[in-house]
């Protein structure tokens, strides 16, 4: 056992795999700093009903992102040639803004849509169409700069965003904005993030034609009919919680369950993506002239590590740490993380693997098994609408679901390229 695990260990940091995540993911470490470093300080000047607020624009925009691009997005770093991803990337571009300018449509009723979900103010429903937009054209921009292997521009990227959000959260708090605050520099910090990667971009898109789009969006339909379904139920899985907390229980409970996303989901989905935007590539490659299962054993057996150091630490001290470190106000979402942990360990593992099937063109099996983790989410929805239960009741039942369809999804994607990826599409 020693003795593979040296070999793993070797052929590891040997690899291109390694040193382009290790580019990404220590641009991640440094992006994660800032937030991290100011989340006791915004703490102590908002209150958890203010984040509860902000998390339901968070969740709305990972929502509607997932509709900006129609998936075309992911499109780009599976594309055959630089011709094709050109004119998808400016494809993502106009579908961005329409569908930004659709979403507007519905600024007359945000009132109503707020006092709905209970929270207090709807100025941040206002933003939800830039923000939407921002965040689609974020992930398109950074597909590309990961085609043409720009990991440090993407590094850069990362880190320009988390310190425009940490500086424009506390600056504007002393605007008296409240949680509209929090929305404004959570836009603000992808704007900047997109203005810098759009600087390699731009002189790449202009090769695309209008023509050379329509022609791309007919080769690549598969991503809107199959991808973007499933990517919305997935984000929807996750997202759904901020918007049954606030309808069922209150937007301060939601608040308590933000702070868990902010100091643990977020960091670890951000080193997740590191690690799948290089995988995905990396798949791509040698789905045609290189061994899948080995990158896919490769990638897995490291996030298992982490994932069981980040559980066996972070357990026993949650609720000294939450306390110690955001206030007592706080302590509340001790009790949350240490029910979410396991199913953002197991999550941290998967996710960046995910996109196994769709770079082996199992855009349907994805899409299925992305509805089946939609329904995992609402399931505890639907029963706590017949019989009410508490709040931690709530969460376990939903930890246990999404936990179960993660290591479904896991053990797909190893039999997947164990085969091969045979008769791929």
């Amino acid at each position: 056992m020693t003795g593979r695990l040296r070999a793993l260990w070797r052929g590891a940091i040997q690899s291109r795999f390694v040193r382009s995540f290790g580019v990404l993911l220590s641009g991640s470490a440094v992006a994660q700093l800032l937030p991290l470093a100011v989340s006791p300080l915004l703490t102590r000047l908002y209150t958890p009903a203010q984040f509860g607020e902000y998390a339901l624009f968070v969740s709305g925009v990972n929502i509607l992102s997932q509709l900006v691009c129609l998936k075309y997005d992911f499109a780009i770093l599976t594309a055959k040639t630089d011709e094709d991803a050109a004119a998808l990337f400016r494809l993502c571009l106009t579908l961005s803004l329409v569908l930004a300018l659709l979403l507007s449509l519905a600024a007359p009723f945000a009132p109503q849509i707020s006092s709905a979900l209970g929270a207090q103010g709807s100025g941040w429903l206002y933003l939800l169409p830039v923000g939407s937009m921002l965040t689609g054209l974020h992930s398109a921009l950074t597909y590309y700069n990961t085609r043409v292997q720009c990991y440090r521009r993407i590094t850069g990227a990362n880190i320009l965003r988390s310190a425009v959000l940490a500086t424009s959260q506390v600056l504007l708090c002393f605007a008296h904005l409240g949680a509209f605050a929090l929305t404004l520099g959570q836009v603000l910090s992808y704007g900047a993030a997109c203005l810098l990667l759009w600087q390699k971009v731009a002189p790449l898109h202009r090769s695309a034609a209008g023509q050379g789009m329509r022609s791309a969006a007919r080769d690549y339909d598969a991503f809107p009919k199959y991808t973007m379904p499933g990517a919305l139920c997935n984000t929807a899985a996750s997202g759904s919680v901020s918007f049954f907390l606030a309808t069922f229980y209150s937007s301060r409970e939601l608040g308590y369950y933000s702070l868990v996303n902010r100091v643990l989901a977020t960091p670890l989905t951000l080193v997740s993506t590191s690690v799948g935007q290089v995988y995905a590539k990396e798949l791509t490659d040698a789905r045609e002239n290189g061994d899948p299962k080995r990158v896919f054993r490769r990638v897995a057996g490291v996030l298992s590590v982490g994932a069981a150091l980040l559980f066996l630490l972070l357990f026993p001290a949650a609720p000294a740490l939450i306390r110690l470190v955001f206030g007592e106000q706080w302590g509340p979402s001790a009790a949350m993380l240490r029910i979410l942990l396991p199913m953002v360990a197991v999550r941290f593992v998967v996710s960046p693997v995910s996109s196994t099937g769709i770079v082996f063109g199992r855009q349907l099996p994805t899409m299925l098994w992305q509805a089946g983790l939609l329904l995992a989410a609402l399931l505890p929805a639907g029963i706590h609408l017949i019989h009410p239960m508490p709040l931690t009741h709530y969460l376990a039942l939903q930890s246990l679901l999404m936990g179960l369809c993660y290591l479904i999804l896991l053990i797909y994607c190893a039999r997947l390229t164990a085969k091969g990826g045979q008769n791929h599409a």
